[in-house]
């Protein structure tokens, strides 16, 4: 595995990078600052070793880039659209900066990072708790986002922390840290985002074999927890979506707004940002906020074409054509590590085929940050990559 080299402190580049990824739902404007001043040090960089820290993720991205500009440029609404450039270009400069410096790390600076990531989501998911009990608010939120955000997130780390191998002095602040950061998610009232952290409790439960008394502490004080949290709120959501199940209903329009659309523009799409225009059944909508079609899959196809959404299932098959791979290493250590990044990247996918994840202003960088970490892991476990 090529080791790239940077002609900046590598100390400066941690802190940057430390600064970013502890930031995602603390503070969006230090994320963006962090993140650009990484990208600026990475454009500066040695040609030929950018060149060495490509793989072929970079390389799919780039490629996804393209079409996705192309799209913008050939918009009926156009002036709507080049708005996507500056929103999303953070998205590519993040993912090429975050995979050219993990490379350049050593392991001691990537698992610091690691552990930075997942305290600072532990932090995450104990502020949402306390302005839920607190705010009258309808469902658990960040300082930064709002509720579908924070779920997502909180989703990643759950998982994470479950794959993480705790020392004996970390053991109970990974237990409360666990708990905290599933009682996040239960909170934030998302069906789809608890299936998944429950689901992945038991299969890592399954895979890794964690003993009966982490479950069972994890679950015992989640249960506090959440029912703490509800006696607490009394916005009273969970009865008034009991009686309204608006969502579905809603899903179901916008299902067939994409039905009547389908074959219009099917290379290209209508191009970003252009949902409100296009939508044909918007009148119909019970929430008349709404701004995107709430599947990733759906609004790639719309806005950019056939193309970029083949090429976003490419880059997906891939991913977890590594998974399966990593899931047969035998580096026990980095293994666990990697599953749990793969898992957590995973469960963002799942995510997307029911909510906006990929063109999400924080999610995407999240993405952009567990894609190469993901990929350092996967050639340490495995010992090869194949571009």
């Amino acid at each position: 595995m090529d080791k790239v080299n940077s002609r900046f402190n590598h100390k400066l580049i941690f802190i940057l990078f430390a600064l970013s990824i502890a930031s995602y739902l603390l503070s969006f404007l230090l994320l963006q600052i962090a993140t650009i001043f990484l990208s600026l040090l990475y454009l500066f960089e040695k040609m030929t070793e950018k060149r060495k820290g490509l793989n072929s993720f970079l390389k799919y991205f780039a490629l996804f880039g393209m079409v996705r500009l192309l799209s913008i440029f050939t918009s009926e609404y156009f002036d709507l659209s080049i708005v996507a450039v500056q929103r999303e270009i953070l998205f590519y400069l993040t993912l090429f900066s975050f995979s050219y410096y993990l490379k350049m790390m050593d392991k001691d600076y990537r698992d610091a990072l690691v552990k930075i990531f997942l305290a600072a989501g532990i932090l995450v998911a104990i502020i949402g708790f306390l302005i839920f009990i607190f705010y009258p608010i309808q469902r658990a939120q960040s300082i930064t986002s709002g509720y579908h955000t924070f779920a997502d997130y909180l989703v990643v780390i759950f998982i994470m922390l479950l794959a993480y191998k705790p020392s004996r002095k970390e053991y109970y602040y990974w237990i409360v840290g666990a708990a905290f950061t599933l009682n996040g998610v239960l909170i934030s009232l998302g069906r789809v985002s608890a299936a998944l952290a429950i689901g992945a409790l038991f299969l890592i439960w399954f895979l890794f074999r964690l003993k009966w008394k982490s479950v069972v502490m994890i679950v015992g004080l989640t249960t506090i927890l959440s029912l703490f949290s509800f006696k607490l709120n009394d916005a009273g959501f969970i009865e008034n979506r009991v009686a309204n199940p608006s969502q579905l209903s809603d899903r179901d329009i916008l299902y067939s707004g994409f039905f009547e659309l389908a074959e219009e523009h099917p290379l290209l799409g209508f191009g970003p940002r252009t949902f409100r225009e296009i939508f044909p059944l918007l009148n119909e909508m019970k929430d008349e906020k709404v701004g995107s079609w709430h599947n990733d899959l759906i609004q790639i196809y719309i806005e950019s074409g056939v193309f970029l959404l083949i090429l976003y299932l490419i880059i997906w098959g891939k991913y977890f054509l590594m998974g399966w791979k990593i899931f047969r290493s035998q580096n026990s250590t980095e293994r666990e590590t990697g599953i749990g990044i793969f898992l957590g990247l995973g469960s963002l996918f799942i995510t997307g085929l029911t909510s906006s994840v990929i063109f999400s202003p924080v999610l995407y960088l999240l993405i952009a940050f567990l894609i190469p970490l993901f990929v350092e892991y996967y050639l340490i476990s495995t010992s090869e990559l194949k571009n």
